[in-house]
């Protein structure tokens, strides 16, 4: 299963209340390995690994680098 376009995905939260743990795409994923035999890959664990990878840009719009991950 292809989850991923090949770009990254570019939030516009207004505050850091709006950020979610997870995502439908984490969450599509998480449920995608288990079935592969994973044990520990919760939802939200791959959300963090998506953020930490650049798979998802989560700044506030207020973030100095909001307007720089923009540009990209």
């Amino acid at each position: 299963m292809e989850f991923h376009r090949r770009c990254n995905l570019q939030n516009s939260w207004q505050n850091l209340s709006q950020i979610p743990g997870t995502s439908p795409i984490s969450d599509a994923v998480s449920k995608d390995m288990v079935v592969c035999g994973f044990k520990f890959c919760g939802c939200t664990v791959l959300y963090a690994v998506m953020q930490a990878t650049g798979m998802v840009n989560n700044p506030i719009v207020s973030c100095y680098r909001y307007k720089e991950l923009c540009k990209g």
